[in-house]
This record gives structure tokens, C-alpha cells and sequence, in this order.
């Protein structure tokens, strides 16, 4: 976090994709191992190339792990667990875009929010209202302490064994690759 209050890339990116600081960890230690097996059972090159997927596929089941933990814990639904995860990250966020982020109806992503409002855990959605008809999810912070607990947690960690600058170096790579591999499928896709 910077001095007058705003939040760095580093601490946006933790936000946003929790389990990145376990993986780049892990990345480290497995360079030398990968080194050490592929001499030892004279694998190529070709099994790094795997590397960024086994990646994306641990985000993947963190984030479910994770949405199940904190749905648990708030006594709620992991799709609504899900929802408010976004939220905090974000502050507020639209139903519209809430949808879309979720990957679902926006009757279902209006359904999270409403579950939220009868946990207590966010804004009744009638209030949040803006002047363009927008309905927006804004969750009630200090009712969400598991979240909160969490995620000071992961800062402290974070900045315990100096991840933010291994991130601050490697978040445009990332960013870059799964940006080309999307792109690709889509083009794919298009011209399928």
C-alpha cells in the first residue's frame, strides 16, 4: 500500500489471484527439482512447457478451496461466497458486471446478492441503486472478518518472505502469457 492510501499492482494482483504467492514459491523450489529430475530421468524441455498450466490449474482449485472455506465460514453459499470475495476485492461492483465475472445468468448473480443481503454480509441492493438504473453488490466489510482475516494473513506472508518483489518482476509476464493463450483461443474460436 502506498503512503497516501492507494493500493499497489503487487497488492491488487494478491487481491485478485490469491494462490499466485504459494505457486511463485513453489516455483523456485522446483526449478532446482525439475533440474535434478530431468537429469536423473533424462526428461526434455518439453515437460516446462506444462509449467504455466499446472499454474493455472492450481488457481483454479485454490479458488474453489477458497470459496468453499470462506462460504463456511459465512454461512453461505460458495456462489455467493464467490460474489462477495469479488466484491471485497473491488469495494462494490456491478450486478451487470458481477455476472459476467461469475460466469453466470445475472438472475443468479442478483440471487447471490440477495443471499448476502439476508446474511448481512452486503448492502440491501434496492439502496445501491445509481442514477443510470445500475444495481450494485457492496459488501458490509465489517461483517466479513474471515475475508479480511485471510487476507492480512496473506499480505504478512507476503511481505514476510519478499514475494512482492518476485511478483512486482514477474506479474507482466504472466499477464502477457495468459493474455496470448486467450487471445489465441479466442481467434480460434472466431475463426473456427
Amino acid at each position: 500500500m502506498y503512503s497516501d492510501g492507494r493500493l499497489s499492482h503487487v497488492t491488487l494482483f494478491l487481491m485478485m489471484c490469491h494462490p499466485i504467492a504459494i505457486v511463485l514459491i513453489s516455483m523456485r523450489c522446483r526449478r532446482f527439482l525439475t533440474s535434478v529430475h530431468r537429469y536423473k530421468f533424462n526428461i526434455d524441455s518439453t515437460d516446462q512447457m506444462l509449467a504455466i498450466t499446472r499454474f493455472h490449474n492450481f488457481m483454479s482449485l485454490y479458488q474453489g478451496r477458497y470459496a468453499a472455506a470462506l462460504a463456511k465460514t459465512l454461512n453461505t453459499s460458495v456462489f455467493s461466497a464467490k460474489a462477495l470475495d469479488i466484491a471485497l476485492s473491488t469495494g462494490e461492483i456491478s450486478l451487470d458486471k458481477l455476472h459476467l465475472l461469475l460466469g453466470c445468468s445475472r438472475g443468479q448473480a442478483i440471487g447471490a446478492a440477495f443471499d448476502l443481503y439476508e446474511q448481512g454480509l452486503a448492502e440491501d441492493i434496492e439502496s445501491t441503486k445509481n442514477q443510470g438504473g445500475e444495481y450494485f453488490l457492496v459488501p458490509i466489510d465489517e461483517r466479513c472478518k474471515a475475508a479480511r482475516l485471510y487476507r492480512a494473513k496473506l499480505e504478512q506472508c507476503s511481505r514476510d518472505i519478499g514475494l512482492y518483489d518476485v511478483l512486482e518482476k514477474t506479474l507482466p509476464s504472466l499477464q502477457a502469457i495468459f493474455m496470448e493463450a486467450l487471445s489465441a483461443m479466442e481467434a480460434k474460436h472466431i475463426g473456427h
